[in-house]
């Protein structure tokens, strides 16, 4: 009669684990090893790293109470700044690709704000708003950093373009718009490839002398 072997083996590992509880706290990691919490004044949704890992944004589900997204420095856990302007809860934060960016996005009962929002990661100045029908429960940048995909319950999933600098856009604008020929006066001489006076309108770009009336 053969018997029952029953060998158990034990893994021990050590897990330093990055999540969201309510509350208003975000814990980095276990009190007992003496890494910071970062604090809201209301319960927290999202955290997330930025690219290089020195940095964490969250964003609070605040029903009225706080409504914002806040940086963090990932080592010693000290506030950086506060993302202000949304009008009710933020339900997700996520930074671009290249850390330049953080996009945020809000919404809930009541129809309230209803809207992601670009923020410039250094300065915290707000760069762009995306608004649909209802809640917008999360939203992400492409991995190149030019799109932005923002779901809400409006049934909806949208795809929005985003750039980080000037030079972007209009390098992005050249190789979207087909070559042709300008009926413009104020582009008379110039080559195809070169964005026109109405195109330069079209992407909010700084109108050159040729270009004003």
């Amino acid at each position: 009669m053969l018997k029952q072997l029953n060998i158990v083996f034990l893994v021990f590992c050590v897990t330093l684990p990055l999540y969201a509880r309510g509350k208003g706290m975000v814990e980095i990691t276990s009190a007992r090893l003496g890494m910071p919490h970062l604090v809201h004044s209301d319960q927290v949704n999202s955290a997330a790293y930025n690219p290089d890992g020195t940095r964490i944004v969250t964003a609070s589900v605040g029903l009225g109470k706080d409504n914002t997204s806040r940086v963090w420095d990932a080592q010693t856990g000290q506030a950086i700044r506060i993302l202000q302007g949304h009008e009710y809860s933020v339900n997700s934060a996520a930074y671009s690709p290249d850390g330049t960016r953080i996009v945020t996005a809000s919404g809930g009962l009541g129809g309230k704000d209803n809207t992601a929002r670009v923020w410039d990661a250094l300065t915290g100045e707000q760069l762009a708003i995306f608004p649909h029908e209802d809640s917008v429960n999360s939203a992400r940048f492409s991995p190149d950093g030019l799109q932005i995909v923002t779901i809400s319950s409006d049934s909806a999933a949208r795809i929005w373009l985003s750039f980080p600098s000037l030079p972007t856009m209009v390098a992005y604008a050249k190789k979207m718009l087909p070559p042709r020929v300008s009926e413009d006066k104020g582009d008379e001489g110039i080559e195809n490839y070169r964005l026109t006076c109405a195109e330069r309108r079209q992407f909010f770009l700084e109108e050159l002398a040729r270009c004003k009336p």
